[in-house]
């Protein structure tokens, strides 16, 4: 598909406005906002899926908006998980390997880009899988919901495998 020069289009202020989310869902639960956070989250998450939705729809894919999507997403899972965890509504097991796993696709960014003389986020399909699932278990966190260990230990042991395989393309790419 041709990428088009546009930066700012429909589908790129959404994910700018879901970068911004993660911060401001941050704050509000620190200032204990919980359901307006909530609230923020859940039309952040909605974002995500109409994003891209409509930058296909309206043929304004651009090589900004490949790279910035992945970036709002983290931003918003990281923000946060890490803000439900400050305010004990998770326990820190979650975070710290949550962090661990982040900082492993931060490491394959790196090195792709390094490679590739470009910043470039290597584009992995079940990635967006994984965000999904990171999406729902922050939900039922918010909401207060029982979560098993084994379903946030089945999640992170997902996000795990993604991570290295981001690590594993990382490094096997050639510059084109």
């Amino acid at each position: 598909m041709v990428k088009k020069k546009i930066l700012f289009n429909i589908s790129n202020i959404l994910s700018i406005l879901r970068l911004l989310a993660g911060p401001i869902c941050f704050y509000l639960i620190w200032i204990n906002r919980n359901n307006i956070a909530l609230f923020v989250f859940i039309l952040a998450v909605l974002s995500d899926k109409a994003d891209g939705v409509i930058a296909r729809l309206k043929k304004q894919i651009t090589s900004f908006g490949e790279t910035l999507d992945p970036i709002a997403d983290n931003s918003l899972i990281i923000c946060t998980a890490s803000a439900l965890i400050l305010k004990n509504f998770a326990d820190l097991y979650f975070l710290k390997y949550a962090f661990f796993i982040f900082l492993i696709f931060i490491l394959a960014i790196i090195i792709n880009s390094i490679k590739l003389k470009k910043f470039n986020i290597p584009k992995i399909e079940l990635g967006r899988i994984n965000v999904f699932l990171l999406y729902v278990l922050i939900i039922y966190i918010f909401l207060g919901l029982p979560v098993s260990r084994l379903f946030i230990n089945l999640v992170l042991i997902y996000s795990f495998v993604i991570s290295l395989q981001y690590m594993f393309y990382s490094i096997k790419v050639k510059k084109k």
